[in-house]
């Protein structure tokens, strides 16, 4: 028992220290504009950085500096954060991240989020602790709490293969308006108009982003695209496999589809071989892609042609380039160049 409680008097009360999370909701703001303002960049709108500068006197925040002095130190490690580091394109998508860290004396951390906010933050969480200052990731969703969270740390990022809106970070990213448009236009060219899409879930956005520019690029072109004519089963659903299986099984099913990413697309490929669907013959094919579709597939598919590891290279040389990060954010977007192969059989029209 200490001497103040022998005498009968209290404990006096800790001082609740006020975080940058309190400054935030004052000010009506994101915690990662607070850290814009406190860090002295210069894009942010004049109204906000005045409503922040009056909350932080107002509520007499001092900004953590022992904190602010741990991140300052050097390191010489990069974080790589993606959804799932099994998955082919992703792995490609790190081995370019590292080859432009390596050239730069610098060693990768990489992480899976399993496509999970949580664990998502858990991982960055840890990589930060580990005294890591930039990042490269693959958001897991498009909500901000994450970025926020860098924010606060003072982490440098770079967005890859998913754009997060409104963020303070910049992103690369495949241009899919031009791969999809392309693609229409090669099955438009070749006679068809009854066009499926296998689009995956629109939970995400490129899902999202996917299926918008195949239905603008078909009505742009006159077509329709039902609802019945597109498939947006979850991943988990043997990878969209029964929802292939329920748009090929219609009684008057699309003479072609158009499949938005590797995955899906073997899945799609499935589908018709176990409904002894043979392609092009009885049904064109084109999707976006990577190579293991056109050198393991016969016929091999048309396809809008990725390049994760470009996309890595990218996002990684924007992430050592202070200049770039201190630019205003900029959304860099990698071609994917239309490869032809011999999944699309043109329609004879009477």
């Amino acid at each position: 028992m200490d001497a103040s409680a022998k005498r009968g008097g209290k404990r006096p009360r800790a001082v609740q220290r006020v975080t940058m999370a309190d400054v935030a909701r004052a000010a009506e703001v994101s915690v990662a504009t607070v850290s814009r303002v406190l860090n002295g960049y210069p894009h942010v709108a004049a109204q906000q950085r005045e409503r922040v500068l009056a909350v932080i006197e107002a509520l007499n925040y001092r900004p953590n500096r022992n904190a602010q002095n741990l991140r300052a130190r050097k390191s010489t490690l990069v974080g790589v954060v993606v959804p799932d580091i099994a998955n082919p394109y992703f792995m490609a998508m790190v081995r370019g991240c590292e080859d432009v860290a390596q050239q730069s004396g610098l060693a990768v951390i990489v992480a899976s989020t399993e496509e999970n906010a949580e664990r998502e933050r858990q991982q960055l969480e840890s990589i930060v602790d580990h005294g890591v200052t930039h990042v490269v990731l693959a958001p897991a969703t498009e909500e901000d709490e994450a970025l926020d969270f860098l924010a606060v740390r003072g982490t440098h990022c770079v967005l890859v293969d998913r754009d997060v809106p409104g963020s303070p970070y910049g992103a690369v990213l495949n241009d899919d308006l031009e791969a999809v448009t392309a693609l229409v236009e090669v099955l438009v060219q070749a006679g068809h108009r009854d066009i499926g899409v296998v689009a995956g879930p629109q939970s995400g956005f490129t899902g999202r982003v996917r299926l918008a520019a195949a239905r603008d690029a078909l009505i742009a072109r006159g077509l329709d695209l039902p609802s019945e004519r597109v498939v947006i089963e979850d991943f988990m659903d043997g990878f969209g496999h029964a929802g292939v299986l329920r748009l090929l099984q219609q009684r008057q099913r699309p003479t072609a589809v158009l499949v938005c990413n590797n995955i899906l697309m073997g899945a799609t490929l499935r589908a018709a071989r176990l409904l002894h669907i043979a392609i092009p013959a009885d049904l064109s094919l084109v999707g976006i892609a990577e190579r293991e579709f056109l050198d393991l597939v016969q016929p091999p598919i048309t396809t809008a042609q990725q390049d994760p590891r470009g996309i890595g290279r990218l996002a990684m040389k924007v992430l050592m380039d202070p200049v770039a990060l201190d630019r205003e954010r900029q959304v860099l977007r990698v071609p994917a160049p239309l490869v032809a192969g011999a999944s699309v059989l043109p329609l004879v029209r009477m």
